[in-house]
């Protein structure tokens, strides 16, 4: 609710690990108001609830708000946001545009701009590391219009001259349908493996927020999901992994979530549990995260999964709800 130059100064917050999202946000109002910041709060604390936000407290409007109901320890992040319901997230006098950042095989990102003299390399700064993408030496990103494939775009021109909202992330020296740079000696085992719904196990760290990676055998077949833990005598009997196994008709969407240096990356498992759409984290060398995000699209493409359907449905309506109240 407040202004972009309120940002540089969040409130600190502590409360117990057992807390829940809704005592944060009552908590937060509280203090928000001994402190007699403002605009002033409304009345009603079920008016606002929790985003997750960048450092600079820009909200992250990929993500829908925490579930009140969980609690506090189950998410892990220390930068947040409190929004008011139903209103557009950013308050600001002047009309906000949304630009739409596509990344090939793997989703899009859209950004509120208020500024359309905003220049370009500033967009791909916000790309980049809202993607978390780790540019390593000899690497160079670009953007190019949605429309126009094959030209970059000048990075020192502003937005009001590109004559477009829709973009899309490129590497420099490929093309928007190069995902990753994967080595011939593998190409061909991975084509046999996106081409078939024949199991198939890959060695994985399952990532968690609060103690070390797990390693496990994740398998992947037409209909269903194992996930495996690899026992050591080394592993702690209290944070032992436990074996589960998902229907393939409940698994949601998978999708690269970070790249990070050394050759690793992570990619995110999203699936149904029966009451709601809950994800896992997994790191493995980042051609193996391609291989599997490739392999399970490709079965969700095939199996045409109703759950995927209403996840990719409840996520757009989302987007659109958010870009339709900043609109307004």
């Amino acid at each position: 609710m407040a202004g972009a130059e309120d940002w540089l100064y969040p409130m600190s917050v502590v409360v117990v690990s057992s807390a829940k999202i809704q005592d944060l946000v009552g908590l937060s109002c509280w203090q928000y108001t001994n402190e007699m910041r403002e605009p002033v709060l409304q009345e009603n604390i079920d008016m606002y609830c929790l985003h997750i936000a960048e450092d600079d407290g820009e909200v992250d409007v990929d993500f829908p708000s925490l579930d009140s109901r969980e609690p506090v320890s189950k998410f892990g992040f220390t930068k947040v946001a409190l929004v008011e319901k139903d209103v557009p997230t950013y308050a600001s006098s002047k009309k906000t545009i949304i630009v739409t950042v596509n990344i090939p095989h793997r989703g899009f990102n859209k950004f509120p701009i208020d500024n359309t003299n905003i220049l370009m390399k500033e967009i791909l700064d916000k790309v980049l590391k809202r993607r978390k993408i780790k540019v390593r030496p000899g690497q160079c990103y670009n953007l190019e219009k949605d429309s126009v494939p094959g030209v970059s775009i000048d990075l020192e021109c502003n937005l009001a001259s590109m004559d477009t909202l829709e973009f899309v992330l490129v590497r420099e020296n490929s093309s928007r349908g190069d995902a990753t740079e994967i080595d011939n000696g593998r190409s061909l085992e991975m084509a046999k493996s996106l081409t078939s719904h024949h199991y198939k196990s890959y060695l994985v760290s399952m990532v968690h927020k609060l103690r070390t990676n797990t390693e496990v055998q994740l398998g992947i077949s037409g209909e269903k999901v194992n996930i495996d833990p690899v026992v050591s005598k080394s592993s702690a009997q209290i944070f032992r992994q436990k074996a589960v196994t998902y229907d393939a008709d409940n698994i949601a969407s998978c999708d690269i979530f970070e790249e990070k240096d050394g050759g690793k990356s992570v990619f995110r498992l999203a699936y149904f549990n029966g009451h709601e759409f809950k994800h896992r984290d997994f790191e493995a060398d980042t051609a193996v995260c391609y291989e599997i995000v490739q392999k399970f699209n490709n079965i969700l493409e095939l199996r045409l999964s109703p759950v995927g359907k209403e996840y990719v449905a409840n996520r757009d309506k989302k987007l659109m709800k958010k870009q339709d109240s900043l609109l307004m």
